[in-house]
């Protein structure tokens, strides 16, 4: 959601497939659990070693990027299972041992305690493996487990509106869908919890499975209920979040902003966009200039000079300096042949304006009484 949030603040997606993308990752949460509910092992350094080979020695940059996924993999899990020794001194403890208890007897007080450690965890994922280790060493019921991921999944949503605190209202709507999904997720089947357990003991035979089980039952289920109703949610996001009274202060550049400056693809098509925009700036002076000058008319000369001191000249060198940016950072060749071509487009735009549109405004300054 932290990441969403950038990439609808750079205007890379809209609303609406923003929402599409959340439905989607609350199921996808749900494969971590899975995979450690499964024990994978010894994968995890497999993982850590082949992330490094490639990584290093990967002579393309494709194969460096398969390096780096899995490199963030594998430490990721073993994280996670250096995490699962945790539960059992836990439970050693006769205070948390009681809590524990009582947990299982109280879904409402296990749904308190997983947001709270959640949003200390700062990962809905890292508390999934920690309630899967509980299971595993038997220091808590499944209902209480339930409970737990239920408090899980509403402790994510914290993350997300501490990072669009500074991002635009676009941005700040798509998170509040996510809050509305996650607690009515949990409302739906908190009165069905112990109904619930009973059911998920026929799917597997131990209890981590049972865990992993319940967390994608509940997630597939609120997403596939909720995804018909997506441009509702749009619409109650917006009236939550409304736009400003204010109009916001117009950028030069209207794709590009600080979020996608580090992320060199992004950068490139969204260069691409103001390139376009740059190009139908163009076409319009060009347009301004050829009434102006059958007309002699001042006003049309005037806001074609306007536009091109206002926007074309200054939008001509944000571009530059992005691209240039870009072409900094270590790209694959297909991102460096990219850039090349943007930087001579953007050259051409500049060329075209300064030849053919100033030209024809110059010459209706010297036959009107335009400056």
């Amino acid at each position: 959601m932290v990441t969403l949030s950038g990439v609808i603040n750079a205007n890379l997606m809209s609303l609406e497939q923003a929402i599409g993308v959340m439905l989607g990752q609350e199921i996808g949460t749900t494969i971590t659990g899975r995979m450690i509910a499964f024990e994978i092992g010894n994968i995890r350094h497999v993982a850590i070693a082949l992330g490094i080979l490639l990584l290093e020695f990967g002579e393309k940059r494709k194969w460096q990027r398969y390096g780096q996924v899995l490199l963030g993999f594998g430490p990721n899990f073993a994280g996670m299972e250096t995490m699962s020794g945790a539960p059992k001194l836990l439970a050693q403890n006769p205070v948390i041992a009681g809590w524990l208890a009582q947990m299982g007897t109280s879904p409402l007080l296990a749904i308190v305690a997983g947001a709270l450690i959640t949003d200390l965890l700062q990962s809905s994922s890292a508390m999934t493996a920690l309630v899967i280790a509980m299971g595993a060493r038997n220091v808590i019921t499944l209902p209480g487990v339930i409970g737990l991921i239920y408090g899980a999944n509403i402790g994510s949503c914290v993350a997300g509106p501490i990072a669009s605190v500074r991002t635009s209202p676009i941005a700040r709507r798509a998170l509040r869908p996510q809050i509305i999904i996650n607690v009515l997720g949990v409302l739906l089947f908190l009165p069905f919890i112990r109904t619930y357990a009973n059911l998920l003991e026929g799917t597997a035979v131990d209890l981590p499975r049972q865990i992993a089980n319940a967390h994608t039952i509940v997630d597939v289920a609120v997403s596939l209920v909720l995804f018909p109703f997506v441009k509702q949610i749009r619409l109650l996001a917006s009236r939550l979040v409304p736009a400003p009274e204010a109009p916001e202060e117009e950028r030069v550049t209207r794709f590009v902003n600080d979020t996608v400056r580090g992320l060199p693809s992004a950068a490139i098509m969204e260069s691409s966009r103001e390139l376009s925009r740059l190009g139908q700036t163009a076409l319009d002076m060009l347009g301004l200039a050829q009434d102006a000058l059958v007309a002699k008319d001042s006003v049309k000369a005037e806001e074609a000079l306007r536009l091109e001191r206002e926007l074309a000249d200054p939008l001509c060198d944000a571009i530059e300096q992005l691209v240039d940016a870009v072409i900094a950072q270590e790209l694959d060749s297909r991102e460096q042949k990219r850039c090349l071509q943007l930087k001579n487009i953007n050259v051409d735009l500049a060329w075209q304006i300064t030849l053919r549109t100033l030209p024809r405004l110059r010459s209706i300054a010297s036959i009107t009484t335009f400056p």
